[in-house]
């Protein structure tokens, strides 16, 4: 037998293409194992969410996240022989992100016009909460889309300065007959008379007022709570120490939320809403939906989530109301004016509505 050009006596030709397959199959085994222990990793962090500060540092990101580094991972240790292995390590991703986005919410139907015009029977009321960030004053195109939605409340966060032209603010100018009061970061619109109330949450904005609807007294929280404080650079001291810092101030930010919801809840209906600056299933606001119906959890319809505006991946903003209220419908719309989508609500205030 003669040796084949280039290769030693007594090696065939498939030798090196089969020790080339074996150290190939070897990074695949080893990547589909560290994709594993990633996945498995991150399940009991989002299950912890924002009770410590290091698995805040991940369950504040949508599970889609991080679906965009495990998916190509699992992709990358796809081998032929154990193919079942990669379908059932997707199938586990997939599963998990559902689970984690909300996403089985998309099965209703989509969303209907609400059988009650906007106040066209005493005790409806439709709610709007917008983010404005991005827009630096109430400009034609700002007031243009807000007067689109037909509301009876607004609440605004990260609204611009009030401002005045022409002797009104615009604001009042573009909505005749309704009542606005700013209050720093925030703002609310209402077509029924609203007074303010006294607030201390500490958050980056907040706002309390008495609404005098025609079915009777509501109160209003509309909050910016503070975000967490993101460092790259986990091995350096000071960021862990910023992170655990900034994690204590939020969690007694949000205890201060409950508190405010349990106590202003027991004198009457109450409507929460804002940016939350967090998932809204995140622990961290567990106990505020153990007292308030979420509002698109309990008639929401479509695509939930509200960040970012062009590629929505979180559902951060939302509207909240308590048990006397019955939620007709909820859903999260796009506009031109801002990075976060509007969340819009029509509730029924009745004498003893549903909880969560």
């Amino acid at each position: 037998m003669v040796a084949e050009e280039g290769l030693k006596p007594g090696i065939s030709a498939d030798e090196p293409r089969a020790v080339g397959r074996s150290a190939l199959d070897r990074v695949r085994v080893g990547v589909s194992a560290a994709t594993w222990i990633l996945l498995a990793l991150l399940i009991p962090l989002y299950l912890l969410g924002s009770r410590f500060w290091w698995s805040e540092v991940f369950s504040v990101w949508p599970a889609w996240f991080w679906l965009m580094g495990l998916v190509p991972l699992a992709i990358i240790a796809d081998r032929r022989p154990a193919r079942r292995w990669t379908w059932l390590l997707l199938g586990a991703q997939l599963v998990w992100a559902l689970a984690a986005s909300e996403a089985f919410l998309l099965l209703r139907r989509p969303l209907r016009e609400p059988d009650l015009a906007p106040g066209s029977r005493e005790g409806s009321l439709r709610i709007v909460s917008l983010n404005l960030g991005g827009s630096t004053s109430w400009s034609a195109k700002v007031l243009a889309e807000i007067r689109k939605r037909e509301a009876d409340v607004y609440c605004f966060q990260e609204a611009p300065d009030p401002g005045v032209l022409e002797g009104k603010r615009p604001v009042e100018a573009a909505f005749p007959g309704f009542h606005c009061i700013h209050a720093g970061d925030c703002a609310l619109l209402s077509r029924f008379p609203i007074e303010p109330e006294r607030l201390d949450l500490k958050a980056w904005g907040e706002q309390m007022a008495r609404v005098k609807t025609p079915a009777g007294d509501i109160r209003i929280l509309n909050v910016r709570m503070p975000l967490p404080a993101l460092r790259l650079n986990l091995f350096s001291r000071q960021a862990r120490a910023e992170m655990r810092l900034s994690h204590r101030e939020r969690l007694a930010s949000f205890g201060r939320l409950a508190e405010a919801v349990k106590k202003v809840g027991k004198d009457g209906p109450l409507i929460l809403a804002g940016d939350f600056n967090t998932p809204i299933r995140s622990t961290l606001l567990r106990p505020v939906r153990a007292l308030l119906t979420d509002a698109f959890r309990r008639a929401g319809s479509g695509w939930g989530n509200t960040m970012t505006h062009d590629f929505p991946v979180s559902r951060i903003d939302a509207i909240l109301v308590s048990k006397e209220f019955r939620v007709l419908a909820a859903q999260s719309l796009p506009n031109g004016i801002s990075d976060h989508r509007t969340v819009a609500a029509e509730a029924l205030l009745e004498e003893d509505g549903p909880g969560d």
